[in-house]
């Protein structure tokens, strides 16, 4: 009953720091055997991204505590902890504002679990469009959110307009004029085409070459 208890508070309610998580957490094994591994590594997974994610979404980086349950993650879950802690590492990167590293990560994790994965590819390379200038790293963002285009066009979709904004967007970025307004006209097109409201697409309008 105390076991069951306890599930019941961690799986729900608890924060990894509460005394409840950390009996659960010690006790994995137990719970493993009576909830599954899968179940339990789910409730595991989420309170730890929750954690880490805290670390780095205060104005000062707590990078000891970062550092601390970012091994404990290594070291205890091999069936989540590659995938979440390149998500984290690449939000600390930004955080961090260290450029090579987020670029590096990013590319990365995209080729690892977002190869084809449209909004991945455009919210990514939209962080760079805002953040960014290094022509280098600019150029990998417009490969990302070129073949996030490319993807649409097999696969349309109401939001695609957006998708081509970032991509016209980071072209005019790179002095790349002529090939933005192209892109920003099928932007407007499809934004018009969606009832998108004239005020969200108006950047997009204004890269268009008359």
């Amino acid at each position: 009953h105390t076991d069951s208890l306890s599930w019941y508070v961690a799986s729900r309610f608890a924060s990894l720091e509460t005394t409840t998580m950390r009996y659960v957490i010690t006790n994995r094994a137990v719970f493993y055997e009576k909830y599954s591994t899968k179940k339990v590594n789910l409730v595991f997974e989420f309170k730890y991204r929750m954690a880490l994610y805290a670390c780095i979404a205060t104005h000062t980086i707590d990078t000891a505590r970062y550092q601390k349950l970012h091994q404990e993650v290594s070291r205890n879950y091999p069936q989540f902890s590659k995938k979440l802690l390149m998500e984290t590492d690449q939000s600390y990167a930004f955080v961090s504002k260290n450029w090579n590293t987020y670029m590096e990560l990013s590319q990365a994790y995209i080729d690892l679990y977002a190869a084809d994965d449209v909004d991945v590819l455009n919210n990514t390379a939209w962080q760079v469009y805002v953040y960014i200038d290094d022509k280098k790293h600019l150029a990998i963002a417009v490969n990302w959110v070129k073949h996030a285009c490319d993807l649409l066009v097999l696969k349309p979709r109401a939001d695609q307009w957006a998708v081509f904004d970032t991509y016209s967007a980071l072209l005019e970025k790179q002095g790349r004029k002529r090939k933005a307004s192209k892109v920003a006209k099928q932007a407007v097109e499809f934004a018009k085409a969606a009832g998108v409201p004239e005020k969200a697409y108006e950047k997009a309008t204004g890269r268009i070459r008359q």
